[in-house]
């Protein structure tokens, strides 16, 4: 059984993975190439350059689907609620989820 929990934010989407021998993994966007981490569990992803909103929300879908398809497809994924106390992004963050 392998679990994916999401938080998708627009700036800073995130995910971690509970893989099938039931280890850990953290997988993080940056903005920048000064970020760096020394611990084998956490993959941190460049993010996607993009012109317009949908092609964001693509690169974002993307990467993370590639970076989390390592341990397979998730049996179980659990997303996490829109932070709606943010003007107008919980928007942005339903269009992303849909990409």
């Amino acid at each position: 059984m392998i679990v994916l929990g999401l938080d998708y934010s627009i700036t800073s989407p995130a995910a971690t993975i509970l893989d099938s021998d039931g280890n850990f993994h953290f997988i993080g966007f940056r903005n920048t190439k000064k970020q760096h981490v020394k611990d084998s569990r956490i993959t941190l992803i460049e993010y996607p350059e993009w012109q317009h909103e949908m092609e964001r929300y693509q690169g974002v879908c993307n990467a993370l689907y590639g970076a989390f398809s390592e341990w397979g497809m998730p049996t179980y994924a659990y997303i996490e609620n829109y932070a709606y106390a943010g003007s107008g992004v919980v928007f942005n963050i339903a269009e992303c989820t849909m990409a």
